[in-house]
């Protein structure tokens, strides 16, 4: 029998940059110039745990939730391991259930993509809105699509890459394919792994994402009940898109928004 290597294993390995100092330094900073006496954070998404640890660390009372129990299994016994009080539930960032519970929320590394049909966002955000106390602040980084179009760079092509950690080797093979008739497109991949030289059971996975725009954010907000504060071009204070319908050509364009919305009564 082919071994298999577990999703919440291979997120650990492969699934997310190492940022979350950075991360969690922006959020702080977002705090301090956007918030008041923030202290109940409510990570949505949170995966294995990397921000909220790094929150509660910071002194910050933190709730993770997910829906994947392997993730969150990883993100209970790395608190434990560190004496951390944090909050990790499972449940689907769809089907929230808070009620004026946090003083802000964060959504961080992509995950919103995922949602493709406008019914499950307006579902997140709704829920979002309710977990908040009164003018909460809502933090959401999604990749910023455009700025390869821009660039001539989004097409429908097949790319490879290959990653090793851990003894863990990785290949991948990722087809695009664009949706002909909206803002969503699929990546389908072919993946094989070795765990110390030995073959591991293949996967294919398939993904349907999104292509955010920065109006579509702004309507979004106007139906659910937020404002836009501010957009950023990475987690770094430093780095405002300070008017997004701005055309003209620019040296560095950045891969992310990064959204900092209030919650209105």
């Amino acid at each position: 029998m082919i071994d298999v290597l577990d999703e919440a294993e291979e997120y650990e390995l492969f699934g997310y940059p190492h940022t979350t100092i950075q991360d969690c330094d922006f959020l702080e900073d977002v705090f301090a110039a956007f918030g008041h006496g923030i202290h109940n954070l409510l990570d949505v998404a949170c995966g294995t745990g990397r921000h909220a640890l790094e929150m509660a660390r910071r002194g910050y009372q933190v709730t993770g939730i997910d829906i994947s129990d392997s993730r969150l299994k990883i993100a209970t016994r790395k608190a434990s391991e560190q004496n951390l009080q944090i909050s990790f539930l499972k449940r689907d960032m769809i089907e929230l259930s808070f009620t004026e519970e946090f003083d802000a929320a964060y959504m961080l590394f992509n995950t919103i993509i995922l949602l493709t049909r406008n019914d499950d966002l307006v579902k997140l955000m709704n829920g979002v809105h309710n977990a908040l106390n009164e003018n909460g602040l809502f933090v959401i980084e999604a990749g910023n699509l455009w700025s390869y179009v821009a660039e001539g760079k989004f097409s429908n092509e097949t790319h490879t890459r290959d990653e090793e950690k851990a003894g863990v080797k990785r290949h991948l093979e990722t087809k695009t394919i664009i949706g002909p008739y909206n803002n969503v497109y699929c990546h389908k991949s072919q993946i094989r792994y070795w765990r110390n030289g030995k073959e591991l059971e293949p996967k294919t996975r398939i993904e349907n994402k999104r292509a955010f725009s920065i109006n579509e954010f702004d309507l979004l907000c106007r139906l659910t009940g937020f404002e836009i504060l501010q957009v950023f071009g990475e987690t770094d204070i430093n780095k405002k898109i300070e008017d997004p319908n701005k055309i003209e050509e620019t040296e560095k364009l950045y891969r992310s928004f990064v959204l900092v919305l209030r919650s209105l009564s």
